[in-house]
């Protein structure tokens, strides 16, 4: 078994209407991008979550409408976050999805960026360190 296997094997099929995609570059986002989210979640959750702390420690104990806007703030604004996030994403590409992933990287990067601030945006509640909701 081949990397790009091994890396196809990691996702969940994520079932898609392809007769409405429009784009090659929409289709990736459903073929590739989003059984990758998935499969990253908590940890792109946990990431975040981490470096708001390190630079508001007090994030976590902060009423829930503060959080979400500082979360989005630096999620929008934070070079070294979003590169970190998007670095986590793209290593694990396949060989042929890197090749197309730096023919699109502009506007595949926006792309990766918006669906990972929704994610985050929409689960952070329930990855934040007092939140016990989750188990391995």
């Amino acid at each position: 078994m081949n990397n790009s296997e091994q890396i196809l094997n990691l996702r969940e099929d994520i079932k898609f209407q392809e007769d409405k995609i429009k784009s090659p570059i929409e289709h990736f986002q459903h073929k590739t991008l989003r059984p990758i989210l998935k499969f990253l979640n908590e940890t792109l959750n946990k990431i975040s979550i981490n470096f708001i702390e390190n630079i508001n420690p007090d994030f976590s104990s902060s009423n829930p409408v503060v959080q979400e806007k500082q979360l989005l703030t630096i999620l929008k604004k934070e070079q070294v976050l979003k590169n970190k996030l998007n670095g986590i994403v793209v290593g694990l590409f396949t060989q042929s999805e890197l090749d197309f992933y730096l023919k699109n990287s502009i506007k595949i990067d926006e792309r990766i960026q918006q669906m990972i601030q929704e994610r985050i945006r929409t689960q952070f509640m329930n990855f934040l360190p007092n939140n016990n909701t989750l188990s391995d």
